[in-house]
């Protein structure tokens, strides 16, 4: 009766993290009809004075992961802006608009990364900045060309 309770016990034991391991694999999303599931992924890292590279080119209407590394001293942000602005003074006046932002990190503290995931169907060149106060006067801006 020992003898055929432990084979029993050797027997759960064996099975169950089995069975265990297969609940726990990780199941795929289905793609939707019509998309391509593909992600075009950029990294951008922000400096103290500006953005490296500073330009990028990716396919419109396409979703894009941009991850922005900050290397400065200072927080940073990617922001991608519907139309130019040629000012700090005209970036505050604009950002609070509808429709102003197509893509935006959020600050991002130094030594720390942040992603974020967005699409653009219209091709063109768009003008990203950091809309920090005063990042605008020091070259923290980029473009986006969308095509």
């Amino acid at each position: 009766m020992v003898q055929m309770r432990s084979a029993g016990l050797l027997l759960v034991f064996a099975i169950v993290p089995l069975l265990l391991a297969g609940c726990s694999r990780e199941e795929q999303a289905p793609t939707p009809k019509g998309a391509t599931g593909a992600s075009v992924e950029i990294t951008v890292t922000a400096s103290d004075t500006g953005f490296q590279p500073d330009t990028w080119t990716v396919p419109a209407g396409q979703d894009v992961k941009m991850t922005l590394k900050n290397a400065g001293s200072q927080q940073h942000n990617w922001t991608v802006l519907a139309d130019r602005v040629a000012s700090q003074d005209d970036l505050l006046r604009y950002i609070d608009q509808d429709g102003a932002v197509l893509a935006r990190t959020g600050d991002v503290a130094p030594g720390s990364s942040r992603s974020v995931t967005f699409r653009i169907d219209d091709p063109a060149s768009y003008q990203v900045v950091c809309i920090r106060p005063k990042h605008f006067a020091i070259t923290t801006e980029g473009t986006l060309v969308v095509n």
